[in-house]
């Protein structure tokens, strides 16, 4: 991988909210964009949405406190499914899911 990709994903917040939801994974980037997703976010009945306005708080994070309690756990890019990761990678290197044309 790329050190400007990777440097970019070093700067993502990802949580899992296990089970609970069908949503699960939360991806947020540091302008307050996110992304909500399930474990097959390219499947047809799957869950992919994007939003903005997420509150990205680097100085909470440092200091070890969880605004995001009820997003579930933080976890690491290499903790989401291998599906997640490829939508997470399309946004940042600006491609469509597979069968969209841009």
């Amino acid at each position: 991988m790329k050190p400007e990709i990777q440097e970019q994903i070093g700067t993502l917040r990802i949580w899992d909210t296990g089970d609970i939801n069908l949503d699960r994974y939360t991806v947020v980037w540091p302008d307050g964009g996110y992304l909500n997703m399930e474990a097959h976010p390219f499947h047809p009945q799957g869950v992919c949405q994007h939003g903005e306005g997420a509150q990205y708080d680097p100085v909470h994070r440092l200091i070890g406190g969880n605004l995001y309690s009820y997003l579930g756990k933080e976890i690491q890019f290499s903790n989401l499914p291998e599906d997640c990761q490829e939508a997470v990678m399309r946004d940042i290197l600006g491609s469509s899911p597979p069968g969209v044309k841009n």
